[in-house]
């Protein structure tokens, strides 16, 4: 578990978002000046030599999403980075190749991007809707709901 600790008033930990990545709990920590915490929730963390207790900051709807978003992009650059591409949107620039490997590799990227963001759009709009919300997934469950890229090859 990772921590952004945003705010700290009277040794109280008055504002924190957790995340499941160390990289998510950063640029969270960076948005919105915190500092981050590495370890498992605990109603009272030791903070700069003194201890502090806990009060988690419920996400809003606009942080749910930018997460989830950042998840999707980081899984998308993950997959690309796995057949040597710097990113997705290197790879996906091959999609017109005629060469035998990048042509192929390329058009699969596509047919990917366009089946993750629509996953993610949809699973992003069902926990933030406003009557009746799934369960904000864990970045693992977004990403596990995923398809593989292989599903996109000719």
């Amino acid at each position: 578990m990772y921590i952004s600790i945003v705010e700290v008033e009277n040794n109280r930990i008055t504002k924190f978002a957790e995340f499941d990545t160390p990289e998510a709990a950063q640029s969270h920590c960076d948005l919105y000046g915190g500092f981050p915490y590495e370890g498992s929730y605990s109603p009272a963390l030791y903070v700069e030599g003194q201890t502090v207790t806990v009060q988690q900051e419920q996400e809003t709807a606009e942080q749910v999403i930018a997460r989830l978003e950042r998840a999707l992009d980081r899984h998308l650059d993950a997959v690309a980075n796995s057949y040597r591409y710097e990113s997705i949107r290197t790879m996906v620039t091959y999609a017109t190749s005629e060469h035998p490997t990048f042509g192929p590799e390329g058009r699969a990227a596509v047919k990917f991007r366009d089946a993750v963001y629509a996953h993610g759009i949809q699973k992003i709009a069902d926990c933030t809707r406003e009557v009746d919300p799934d369960p904000i997934p864990t970045v693992e469950e977004l990403i596990a709901g995923l398809p593989p890229i292989t599903d996109y090859f000719e």
